[in-house]
């Protein structure tokens, strides 16, 4: 899923649903797919963002396949500017052996 925000981040997860999701006035998608069938099978959008409330169908795990995102889940829930870098190699060797999974 590239999500739209500053860098060109992108999540890496395995989206896993039967059901369709459309978004109300006010919700924003939490990206666009990469690889796969997103929230209602045409749009291309994948989860949803509305203030600071977040939702995906990304499995995989989600946040140990995609580090910074959780750094940014835990700045926003504490009012940080910025954690202290860790050493997250073995999280990006997840991220990218899930997007050649993927096949991008």
């Amino acid at each position: 899923v590239a999500c739209g925000w500053s860098g060109g981040l992108e999540l890496a997860g395995f989206e896993n649903h039967a059901g369709r999701t459309l978004l109300d006035h006010g919700t924003e998608p939490l990206g666009r797919v990469v690889a796969g069938f997103g929230n209602d099978g045409a749009s291309g959008f994948e989860g949803a963002r509305a203030g600071r409330v977040y939702g995906t169908y990304l499995h995989g795990p989600l946040l140990p396949k995609n580090a910074w995102f959780a750094d940014w889940l835990i700045e926003t829930a504490l009012d940080l500017d910025e954690l202290e870098p860790l050493d997250d190699r073995l999280e990006a060797d997840a991220h990218a052996d899930a997007r050649r999974a993927a096949g991008v």
